[in-house]
This record gives structure tokens, C-alpha cells and sequence, in this order.
């Protein structure tokens, strides 16, 4: 089983195909069962943004148009999942959002009402209600975007970079996050599945999904301890 999972992340991280299906195929089956777990369970550790995230040193440019210093002090990630995220104890509630505000920089801004409509169809998709009166709000800012597929020593898909938040104010807690969405078919893809991850994050977030991750990763780490 977690030579599957480890297949499946690795593939998203290299690259699709039979022959980087087979290589990494090949490499992850030279491990034990309890590395094949300690490698799912680094993947998913958590690191501090402003010592292990790229962009702090190449994409500086990509900083302080939405989150500022102090919230990217407390971001958490990882630099293969491409996700840096701050959660004070969010939970959504009542399967109903207000939306803040949906911003761009002068480099994105042309992309916001695309994605907008995106971000609208998919809440649709899950039955989630907008209403100026929901207990819990988002906010996003496209921070910028590649919009075509850029070859050579380290080649990047179409894709795009957002930091959003989902605030509870009734409990006053709120979930910070910034991630990275590429798609090697294009631009259009990349906004759609951002929208999606962004609508994924308020589903898993309700108390009983919340839950039941937990006692997921409890036990992934159990396994562990006590693979040889």
C-alpha cells in the first residue's frame, strides 16, 4: 500500500510516464516497508517557509502582496508538496462561506475573474451556499502566474501561485495557506484545480473530517515505530 502512495507522490513530483513510472517504481522497491513509510511520512513533515521554501531566496518578487512577514513566519510545508499553510484550529461550519475579497498583482490581476468563476462553480459543486452572512469568509490573492509551459534546467508547467485564508469568526480561528498549482495541459487547468483545492480545504475542515484525519496519520505513525 505505501509503495502505491509512494508512486503516486513521486510521480506528481518527477514527472508522468511509463518511464519515469518505471524508474521510480524501481527505486521505491529497493526500500523497506518501514522506509516506504518514513519516506510518506517526511513528505508530509512539516518545515518552516522562510528556511525551507525556494521562493524566499529565487521568487522574493512573489512575497508580501497579501501575507506579510509575520504570517510567513509561521508557515509550515513542504517544498515537494509545493503547500505552506498556518492553521490556528479552523473549522467550517453551517456549508456556508462569505467571500472577502479575490485579488491579483498587476502581473495576475488579468486572471482573477477566470478563476473566480472557477472558485464560484466549484463551492456550487459542493453544495456550499455564499452569503454575506456565513459564520466563515475567505479571502485569496493570485500572487503570480506562469502562463506557459518554461523549459531548461529547472522547467515549470502553466500553473499558479496563491496565498488565501478561511476564517471562522464565530470561534475567531483561521487557516493561512500558500500553494503552488501547475498542470502540464495548461493555464486553465492549473485555475480549475486550484479552485478545487481551495473548496477541498473548507470540506475536509468540517469537525468530523477533521477527526478522521487525525486518527489517520496516528496510526500511519504507529505503523512506523513499529515496521523494521
Amino acid at each position: 500500500m505505501y509503495k502505491l502512495i509512494l508512486v503516486i507522490i513521486l510521480t506528481l513530483i518527477f514527472g508522468s510516464g511509463l518511464k519515469a513510472d518505471k524508474k521510480i517504481n524501481d527505486a521505491i522497491g529497493q526500500l523497506s516497508t518501514a522506509d516506504q513509510i518514513k519516506l510518506c511520512l517526511d513528505y508530509y513533515s512539516e518545515k518552516p517557509f522562510l528556511t525551507a521554501c525556494p521562493d524566499v531566496i529565487k521568487a522574493k518578487e512573489t512575497l508580501n502582496h497579501f501575507f506579510n512577514d509575520k504570517i510567513y513566519e509561521k508557515l509550515k510545508g513542504h517544498k515537494a508538496r509545493g503547500c505552506w499553510c498556518y492553521d490556528e484550529g479552523f473549522v467550517f461550519e453551517e456549508n456556508e462561506i462569505k467571500i472577502d475579497r479575490i485579488e491579483g498583482t498587476p502581473q495576475t490581476q488579468k486572471y482573477v475573474k477566470e478563476f473566480e468563476m472557477y472558485l464560484r462553480e466549484e463551492l456550487a459543486k459542493q453544495k456550499i451556499k455564499i452569503t454575506d452572512t456565513a459564520k466563515c469568509s475567505l479571502g485569496l490573492c493570485i500572487v503570480h502566474v506562469e502562463p506557459r509551459l518554461r523549459t531548461g534546467k529547472e522547467p515549470t508547467y502553466p500553473g499558479l501561485l496563491i496565498e488565501v485564508y478561511t476564517a471562522n469568526n464565530r470561534i475567531k480561528k483561521a487557516s493561512l495557506d500558500r500553494f503552488k498549482m501547475g498542470k502540464r495541459n495548461g493555464l486553465k487547468y492549473a485555475l480549475k484545480e486550484a479552485a478545487e483545492f481551495i473548496v477541498e480545504g473548507l470540506v475536509i475542515s468540517t469537525p468530523a473530517k477533521i477527526k478522521e484525519a487525525a486518527a489517520r496519520i496516528k496510526k500511519l505513525r504507529e505503523m512506523s515505530k513499529g515496521k523494521k
